[in-house]
């Protein structure tokens, strides 16, 4: 049975994993690519449709299950509807997937040592997607990004916004939580006790945070 991860896990958890030491990261942007067929329509709950490249999305593993491999370049594209999404959400999955397309994201280490901010672990237009949501304050749109990762099962993007949640919440009170989200509603006693049990306090000193071309950046 597929388990996902939690946000405690992303940030406290130590897996192995093997570091490119002082590997400067990518100066030179990946150029736009043309999108070529076979080509799929989402469908959302809005009923609204979006068109894209099957390899593009291929990323998910419920699309994956979903796809006609029979269907070719010539055939009119391949409907998948996905009820549990709405519009906007997907168009900014479709946007990571897009990228991804092109320039596989670097694998998150678990724990983010504390200090650091998820850009400093992935290459710079993965920071720069999740802190345009942070600086905006669009904290519904991170957590519906969670929510249509876990849903879609992609892997990366499930990662990337839950660790940037994670580190939001990171070494804070529950009340301090709220605050920090702009929610105006308190927290339940379930919430508020599961937020206590998941969300660990860092004992450790935070690190500095690396300069230009001192990212270490991981890959499987």
């Amino acid at each position: 049975e597929k388990r996902s991860a939690t946000m405690a896990e992303l940030v406290n958890n130590e897996p192995v994993l093997e570091t490119k030491e002082n590997e400067p990261e990518t100066k030179n942007e990946p150029q736009e690519e043309e999108e070529t067929g076979p080509f799929v329509n989402l469908i959302t709950q809005d009923g609204d449709s979006f068109t894209v490249s099957r390899d593009i999305v291929m990323i998910s593993e419920l699309i994956k299950t979903m796809i006609d491999e029979s269907l070719g370049e010539d055939d009119d594209p391949q409907e998948i509807p996905l009820p549990n999404l709405k519009s906007n959400v997907l168009v900014k999955v479709i946007e990571f997937c897009k990228y991804y397309h092109k320039d596989k994201m670097a694998t998150i280490p678990r724990p983010i040592k504390y200090g650091l901010q998820v850009a400093d672990v992935v290459q710079d237009w993965y920071g720069e997607y999740v802190d345009a949501l942070v600086n905006n304050k669009e904290f519904e749109m991170l957590f519906d990004l969670v929510l249509a990762a876990n849903y879609l099962d992609i892997k990366s993007l499930l990662d990337l916004a839950s660790a940037t949640i994670g580190l939001l919440i990171m070494n804070k009170t529950p009340d301090q939580i709220r605050e920090t989200l702009g929610l105006d509603e308190e927290f339940s006693p379930e919430m508020h006790e599961q937020l206590m049990q998941e969300m660990k306090w860092s004992t450790e000193p935070a690190v500095p945070r690396p300069g230009p071309g001192e990212k270490k950046l991981i890959f499987d």
